[in-house]
């Protein structure tokens, strides 16, 4: 037998490993990948199925609040060190500009239930996500205290502090098309945001509604 022969052969062999070791890596990829976007959909599923509080506890100490949802959440990840949790403290902390179509369509409800639907969800899927990536796997924890967490985020979320009606359904600013929690009315008796309508007054000086001019 050449050494040529020998050559190609050992070539094919190395060949066929690296193609088995690349099969292998790639599958168990593929399995990791699975269990990440199953496990990150089952918390997705948990908090999205969370109804609103039926009653809403009001004048709670933040700070208070605050401790209760980090205690549940050290059951969770079951670790000394656990990342600080951003709790949502009141209307003073929002900017009615930065929010997207999804907030506003929550927003028709209540102002708090857009708040944990866009914020207080994204928050504890985060949280989820950076325990996961940086143990390897999920956390081994049941479903009733990921229930419990959400529970506790969406408390202190609508316990806030929150305009009058804030809790309730309110119609659109015309010209943000945001819910109006906060008014400004103009001479002619249409109502806006205050923001909404300092902005469109250095523009105009008429209505937006029935271009009556002040």
């Amino acid at each position: 037998m050449s050494l040529r022969t020998n050559q190609n052969r050992a070539c094919q062999s190395i060949k066929a490993d690296v193609s088995l070791c690349f099969n292998q890596t790639y599958c168990l990829l593929q399995i990791v990948m699975l269990s990440f976007a199953n496990y990150i959909n089952q918390v997705r599923g948990i908090l999205e199925s969370l109804p609103p509080p039926e009653v809403i506890p009001m004048g709670m100490d933040r700070s208070a609040v605050t401790d209760r949802i980090l205690d549940q959440l050290k059951k969770i990840v079951k670790s000394e060190s656990v990342e600080t949790v951003r709790v949502f403290h009141g209307f003073s902390e929002m900017n009615p500009f930065e929010r997207n179509e999804a907030f506003r369509e929550h927003a028709k409800e209540s102002l708090p239930w857009a708040v944990w639907k866009i914020d207080g969800i994204k928050g504890l899927i985060k949280i989820a996500i950076d325990h996961y990536l940086k143990n390897g796997g999920p956390m081994e924890c049941e479903e009733e205290e990921w229930m419990k967490l959400g529970e506790l985020m969406m408390e202190s979320i609508f316990s806030a502090r929150w305009p009058v009606g804030a809790l309730q359904p309110k119609p659109e600013c015309s010209i943000c098309t945001e819910p109006l929690y906060t008014q400004m009315k103009l001479p002619c008796g249409h109502a806006f945001h205050m923001e909404c309508t300092v902005r469109w007054l250095e523009r105009s000086n008429s209505c937006p509604l029935c271009r009556a001019f002040f």
